[in-house]
């Protein structure tokens, strides 16, 4: 099933020659690996770049960015 924002933390990132990857965690702690494009629940990757991962996520009828961070200790 697909991963819902609410759900999720960002714990790596994949940077190579084909754009970077974000490696996601949920709250059981399933592993998540997402590419600019990719759907989720509500929503889908924006961009994965630098230290974040950029997300549009429906929320109440409309679209909002959520952006997830790495935690400095990563």
């Amino acid at each position: 099933p697909l991963p819902r924002f609410e759900n999720l933390k960002l714990v790596g990132i994949i940077r190579d020659g084909g754009g970077n990857q974000a490696l996601l965690e949920d709250e059981i702690g399933f592993g998540y690996i997402l590419r600019s494009g990719d759907r989720i629940k509500n929503g889908y990757v924006l961009s994965v770049e630098g230290n974040k991962a950029v997300f549009q996520v429906e929320e109440y009828g409309g679209y909002k960015t959520m952006t997830l961070e790495l935690n400095p200790e990563y």
